[in-house]
């Protein structure tokens, strides 16, 4: 890794402006390379990348070499070749393989010269295909209230794999019940309104990529709380003066004469005054 610029890390940040380069100011040996750990052995179909976000395309891979391990010492060849040169640095470049996929875990791309025949390349993003696509990590849910509750998940973190998700489905059951696009940073939140309160939940985010292919699916349950009820005001609580502001506010006349009808309440307040009135009856009862 060429030590004043670019790391490890921008290669699987999503971020097309940010990069990986070689050593160039220091002397290593050559060819360079990348070894990408996978994780697990998988059944291996090529690899993905993007080349730097800029004018500059003498740093672009040319020839090439992929190659793959189980154990990541014995290796074996994947497809060698070269690279024409491309001008548009947003287009996804691919190696695939020709026929069947490969069984490894370690993917190693080695690239023997770059588009100006030195040693040095410099890429923005890799990712290793493989015939599963994985599914969504760091899945879980909060409850906002006793009817809404949150769903969030993130991205595969394991560096530099795709069955990349081009969209993930929140899904009840059998049912698709919403959709998100794959968005940069790669973390996501979809909202669900409607619940019962008190009540269990078990949702499922499954990852989708460009082939139509789907994830497995990654269950989250929750339990929405309890309804809380809030204890409305009382009007007049006993107090006539309480008892007044209310007659007061329905009325709108707070005690002094209607301008309009010479002191006479006005007809449309009389149901308002009828019901304020029923209602404090009942409290002057209920307190005795």
């Amino acid at each position: 890794m060429e030590p004043s610029e670019g790391s490890y890390d921008a290669l699987v940040d999503n971020k097309p402006d940010t990069f990986f380069h070689s050593a160039w100011s220091v002397s290593i040996p050559v060819p360079h390379y990348l070894i990408v750990d996978t994780g697990k052995v998988r059944q291996i179909t090529g690899i993905r990348f993007l080349h730097r976000n800029s004018t500059m395309r003498t740093a672009d891979i040319a020839d090439y070499r992929l190659e793959g391990s189980v154990d990541g010492n014995t290796w074996f060849l994947i497809k060698e070749g070269n690279l024409p040169r491309e001008d548009n640095p947003a287009i996804w470049r691919e190696i695939s393989v020709e026929k069947a996929a490969q069984s490894a875990r370690y993917v190693k791309l080695t690239v023997l010269k770059n588009q100006s025949g030195g040693p040095f390349f410099v890429l923005a993003e890799l990712r290793v295909l493989t015939e599963e696509v994985k599914p969504a990590e760091n899945v879980g849910a909060d409850c906002v209230d006793d009817r809404r509750a949150r769903l969030y998940w993130q991205d595969p973190v394991m560096i530099g794999v795709a069955g990349e998700a081009v969209k993930y489905h929140v899904m009840q059951g059998d049912t698709v019940i919403g959709t998100l696009m794959r968005a940069p940073g790669g973390l996501y939140e979809y909202i669900l309104k409607g619940l019962a309160p008190d009540k269990e939940y078990t949702y499922a985010i499954v990852a989708e990529d460009e082939d139509g292919r789907l994830s497995a699916p990654v269950e989250v349950s929750f339990k929405t709380p309890s309804r809380t009820v809030t204890n409305p005001p009382v009007i007049g609580g006993g107090s006539s003066a309480h008892s007044s502001s209310a007659l007061s506010a329905l009325t709108g006349s707070a005690g002094k004469e209607n301008p309009r009808t010479g002191g006479a309440t006005p007809a449309a307040s009389l149901p308002l005054l009828l019901a304020a009135s029923l209602a404090l009856v009942a409290l002057v009862k209920k307190h005795r």
